[in-house]
């Protein structure tokens, strides 16, 4: 599937408002997400996720070996956060757009901050991405100000642009 974005997206996140991540990984979900998502050149604002979230993003994963190796593409796209994340999973996965990642070109995020993480599994956090898996590609992409405060953390794997990859 081919999804074109053609205007700026607020998700009023100001107002108490809180996304949840689109698509699910896991053998009892089954789900991967073999899209392309174009953003058009514009942005998706005022973004707040669910706090809940294992897999934490716009999109919960672009790419999952339950569903025949779906691949999912973002391109285009600019993200900005509007808030601090206090998430109270032990174990996560969390990119600026994805959490499990496909392949990215020409995509921005702004402002990704998690704070109060108690983390005790095994967890990948990325500006982009949390984690690619499965040869996927990040090209051109670009995170500005990302933090992750007052937290504890152990067996966790941060990067700027990826968490992590198996590749």
């Amino acid at each position: 599937s081919y999804y074109l974005q053609t205007v700026d997206i607020d998700l009023n996140a100001s107002n108490g408002q809180s996304w949840t991540p689109i698509g699910k990984y896991g053998s009892s979900y089954g789900t991967g997400l073999s899209l392309k998502y174009d953003g058009g050149g514009h942005t998706i604002g005022n973004v707040s996720i669910e706090p809940t979230s294992t897999y934490y993003g716009i999109f919960a994963t672009l790419t999952c070996p339950y569903s025949g190796y779906a691949k999912g593409e973002v391109s285009n796209l600019t993200v900005v956060y509007n808030q601090q994340a206090d998430i109270t999973a032990t174990t996560l996965q969390a990119g600026g757009i994805a959490a499990v990642g496909g392949t990215f070109t020409n995509c921005a995020v702004y402002d990704f901050k998690l704070t109060n993480l108690k983390l005790s599994n095994t967890s990948y956090i990325g500006g982009i991405c949390g984690k690619i898996e499965y040869t996927q590609d990040i090209d051109s992409c670009s995170v500005y100000n990302m933090q992750i405060t007052n937290s504890t953390i152990s067996i966790t794997y941060i990067g700027g642009i990826s968490g992590g990859s198996d590749n």
